[in-house]
């Protein structure tokens, strides 16, 4: 008899207003996306370094899977990942390197 009175109670509950409105609710919170950026911001300039592929360079913002390559001016060296890729997440793989003075 108490599966009669859950079952009763489970469908009293199921055709009240209020769990009708949290079931639209939820379903309009699934259909919306989840969590994909339009792309990651310009990222810090590098002292004596250089963006090597200026193609994307120009652009406000850039798409997941863009990949940016740095190179140091000469009489400097790289400190640091010289290619950061952007994520879905709207971030960088990396911080850019630094470019460090070979001269001591």
């Amino acid at each position: 008899m108490s599966d009669g009175m859950v079952l009763c109670e489970t469908r009293a509950l199921a055709s009240s207003p209020v769990h009708r409105l949290a079931t639209s609710v939820l379903l309009f919170l699934a259909l919306l996306p989840q969590g994909h950026a339009s792309g990651c911001p310009r990222p810090v300039a590098v002292e004596h370094g250089d963006l090597v592929n200026q193609t994307e360079a120009n652009r406000g913002s850039f798409l997941p899977g863009t990949l940016l390559s740095y190179s140091c001016e000469p009489g400097y060296t790289p400190d640091g990942p010289t290619t950061i890729t952007c994520t879905t997440a709207g971030t960088w793989s990396h911080l850019p390197p630094r470019c460090i003075s070979t001269n001591g």
